[in-house]
């Protein structure tokens, strides 16, 4: 399959600034420009914030930045979210010019973390590496309220780096429904997800979990047949992900990440009161699942490497994720790590 992958690139020779390995079944980027993605993205609209615009990713992380915010779930009671000289959620700058084995690794806020950078799965697969004899540098490029567009649009930024490995971690809870929203804009197709009336009173009671399984349960429950243009615009991503790492000559894993609600169950009540004001069953949220499972399939069908991390999550201590926001704590990074180490040595 990497072979085949290569060939597609064709021709990479083209003009300054053009890409090296040319998109299969997207147009180029920028697929909106600034004003677009600050509609898009809440993060961007916010002059003093984190993210700022690229045409590339859409949204990326600025770099040299520490911020601390109060965080009583965690053991030391605050969380520092710090960025080095690239953007990248690393204590060290991170070279251009790789020094060794180099790992990337792409997703949204739950790979980004709601936690120090220590305690990301990135950062603890990396210490994992390095304790079984073999040094790696893996870099944390997650950047959250992103999705798959933009983990695509990282790497396309990010070539440079070389990495002999990428890792995209797909987030069932929401990353199908941001990715179909994206490749609505794209086309230039009129919005499938539609407005809900119940959406605005839920975002003021609980605002930090809706994102996380809610909301595109909602949006998929009324209308099924988006649920399957968001698997197939997943789909797209991923596989011309596998062609750019072909053309990179690097390995690339598709992880899909579960949501809190399928593994811990010590926060029900809420669950059932955003289920009751959305007037869903908790059936209803089966959903994010199977499109995790019918991803793997679509995508291992094609020679691509996927891993299903619900086991190791299951299998790990209770709670995994912060009851505040539903993002994976620091039990939930760690159990990721392990699953990542394990399937990336479990061959060469």
């Amino acid at each position: 399959m990497a072979l085949l992958l290569v060939a597609a690139c064709g021709d990479t020779s083209g003009p300054p600034g053009s890409l090296p390995c040319p998109l299969a079944e997207l147009p180029p980027p920028p697929w909106m420009d600034e004003v677009a993605a600050r509609g898009l993205f809440p993060a961007l609209a916010r002059d003093d914030g984190r993210e700022v615009y690229h045409p590339l990713a859409l949204a990326v992380l600025k770099p040299d930045r520490k911020d601390t915010f109060a965080w009583p779930e965690h053991p030391e009671g605050r969380i520092e979210f710090r960025t080095n000289n690239l953007g990248f959620r690393e204590d060290a700058p991170t070279s251009v010019t790789p020094s060794g084995p180099r790992i990337l690794v792409l997703g949204d806020s739950q790979t980004e973390g709601v936690v120090p950078n220590r305690e990301s799965f990135a950062n603890v697969l990396e210490a994992r590496l390095a304790a079984i004899g073999s040094p790696t540098e893996v870099i944390n490029a997650g950047v959250g309220a992103t999705g798959p567009h933009n983990y695509l649009g990282q790497l396309l930024l990010h070539e440079d780096l070389r990495p002999d490995t990428v890792i995209v971690v797909i987030f069932t809870g929401n990353d199908f429904s941001h990715a179909l929203v994206i490749d609505d804009r794209i086309h230039g197709r009129p919005s499938s997800l539609r407005a809900h009336t119940e959406m605005q009173e839920a975002k003021v009671r609980w605002p930090d979990r809706l994102p996380q399984a809610f909301t595109q349960a909602l949006a998929f429950h009324d209308d099924p047949q988006a649920a399957e243009l968001a698997l197939a615009a997943t789909r797209v991503i991923c596989e011309e992900l596998a062609r750019q790492c072909a053309f990179l000559g690097a390995r690339l894993l598709v992880a899909t990440l579960p949501t809190r609600p399928e593994l811990d169950l010590d926060d029900e009540a809420t669950v059932s009161e955003i289920l009751e004001a959305f007037h869903l069953q908790r059936a209803d949220l089966d959903v994010n699942a199977r499109l995790g499972e019918q991803l793997r399939e679509q995508l291992a069908a094609q020679g691509i490497e996927t891993l299903d991390l619900f086991p190791v999550l299951q299998a790990a201590p209770s709670p995994r994720f912060w009851v505040k926001d539903y993002h994976l704590n620091v039990t939930g990074h760690a159990a990721v790590a392990r699953a990542l180490l394990k399937a990336l040595t479990a061959r060469p």
